[in-house]
């Protein structure tokens, strides 16, 4: 408790927060190892799915579809495939769900570690490190607590807590666009896509300890600014397309899309009963994705701000810093992927409609997870998907660790 509440620990170096233990900055060897962790673990999950006891006798995974599932599973995208978790033993939906908690605390972790350096927060790392486990296990209970209370089990609830706070899809099978969704699985959501560094922030901030980085205050303003741009984008969607809606319904609708496709992509409700301009702001949220450090992915709210003030510097003759290099990488390797992509698929699947691929691109690179229907590619395109997610989730990572291991002067503050 002393290490969440306080400052640091003894072994700070008391400038950008690494911890050191015998001398060693534990931050420098931990972060690029969680991230070279989770690789490991896409490896042994995509084994289990294809040894274990997961599925009926006589159903088993392929090879193609085992490494699929698993990349689905730990980089938290969450696509509905043709397996779904009323398919799987009872020991499958428990790899599921251990996985995807496994990868929620792993992702949390680097992006706690990374931003704090990327941002020269300078908080202790072990506080980071610790305050990633009590933020997920804060999540658990609230969410389990109040679903408990709207009427489902136990475990059915700890389950969609799992994944409300991961933004993963995996698993749900359907969840109703009502009051208690917006009251605790939307916020769980959100929850996860602030990450760790911006929680603890505010958390010092609300308590007078520090005034709020002005990091935090983008991350805050920028997530506010996004959520409301997508419900005015949504209603204007479904004001073009004369759905005939209700303003409640569709006031409803529009604040779960307005979180619930930037990062998690649970079928809230059904994509392909959606008129075709509202698909299209879906896709436009998709790309937006949340913050840097959370559990999403998209462009990044972090990427654009990084974009508009390495504009405005250089407009003003101002020296732009290398964090401006890093964020036009990943926005080129974000549209590149996406139309790479897209046009393989439209290769290998050529009944597929247009839109509809598009539309899954986007989605398997944003690591949402959401799509008309179950994926049920075959051959390369189970491949070209499953690349497509696997590259969304560790290029981001792997520049923001870039970033993050900068020499000092070679990142400027925020």
């Amino acid at each position: 408790m002393y290490l969440l509440m306080s400052d640091g620990c003894a072994q700070c170096d008391g400038g950008d927060g690494a911890c050191r233990v015998g001398g060693l900055r534990i931050g420098d060897g931990v972060l690029w190892g969680l991230i070279g962790l989770q690789g490991l673990l896409i490896v042994l999950a995509a084994g289990v799915f294809r040894a274990a006891p997961v599925m009926p006798a006589g159903s088993e995974l392929s090879v193609a579809r085992s490494v699929f599932v698993a990349i689905n599973v730990c980089t938290l995208t969450g696509f509905r495939t043709s397996v779904g978790s009323h398919d799987l033993l009872p020991l499958g939906r428990a790899v599921v769900m251990g996985f995807t908690l496994v990868s929620l605390l792993n992702y949390l972790a680097v992006g706690a570690l990374a931003l704090n350096r990327v941002t020269r927060a300078g908080m202790c790392e072990k506080r980071l490190l610790l305050a990633t486990v009590g933020t997920v296990a804060l999540g658990l209970l609230l969410g389990s607590v109040v679903l408990m209370a709207g009427g489902r089990d136990g475990i059915e609830s700890v389950g969609l807590s799992i994944l409300a706070v991961s933004n993963s899809a995996a698993g749900v099978d359907g969840v109703p666009s009502n009051f208690l969704t917006q009251l605790i699985v939307l916020p769980l959501m959100t929850l996860g896509g602030m990450g760790v560094v911006v929680l603890l922030q505010t958390l010092d901030a609300l308590c007078g300890r520090a005034k709020l980085a002005s990091a935090t205050k983008a991350a805050w303003v920028t997530t506010a600014g996004a959520y409301g741009v997508g419900v005015m984008l949504f209603v204007l969607s479904y004001g073009l397309s004369e759905t005939g809606q209700g303003v409640r319904a569709m006031l409803v609708s529009a604040s779960g899309a307005a979180v619930n496709l930037r990062d998690a992509g649970w079928p809230i409700e059904r994509v392909d009963a959606w008129p075709r301009a509202v698909q299209g702001a879906a896709i436009v949220l998709m790309t937006t994705g949340t913050w840097a450090g959370g559990t999403g992915v998209g462009v990044g709210l972090a990427t654009i701000v990084v974009l508009v003030r390495g504009a405005t510097n250089a407009r003003a003759g101002k020296t732009v810093d290398r964090r401006v290099g890093i964020a036009l990488t990943w926005l080129g390797v974000y549209v590149g992927l996406v139309i790479t992509t897209t046009l393989l698929l439209l290769a290998l699947e050529p009944s597929t409609p247009f839109d509809r691929v598009l539309f899954l691109s986007t989605a398997a690179v944003s690591n949402v997870g959401l799509s008309h229907d179950a994926v049920a590619f075959t051959g390369a395109g189970t491949w070209v998907l499953a690349a497509a997610m696997l590259l969304g989730r560790v290029v981001p990572l792997v520049l923001l660790a870039r970033a993050a291991t900068m020499r000092s002067d070679d990142t400027s503050a925020w």
